[in-house]
């Protein structure tokens, strides 16, 4: 397992029973974390993630918190650490580096 952190994250909806893009987070080192959203009302959550933060789980319960944007590599992290929802999943769409 590599510990660099996605460039690309996608949050694809299954509510038409097949997978679906709803929103998509980009970011690159030495930039600000970006959110597209795709479809609205499934894109809700990429939304609240964007504008609040995601939220880290920790073992220790006293270090729970949430990853901010400007975070960057530590915010895409914590996204695609999120357990998955029902009809919702968070995939890392990261293009393999070293063209």
């Amino acid at each position: 397992m590599t510990d660099q952190a996605p460039t690309r994250v996608v949050l694809h909806s299954l509510l038409s029973g097949k997978p679906r893009r709803a929103a998509v987070f980009t970011w690159h080192p030495g930039r600000d974390v970006s959110l597209e959203i795709i479809d609205a009302e499934a894109g809700r959550l990429a939304q609240a993630y964007y504008d609040r933060g995601v939220p880290l789980d920790s073992d220790d319960p006293g270090q729970d918190r949430l990853v901010q944007r400007h975070e960057g590599a530590a915010f895409m992290k914590a996204l695609v650490a999120r357990p998955p929802g029902g009809y919702l999943r968070l995939v890392d769409e990261s293009e393999a580096s070293g063209a």
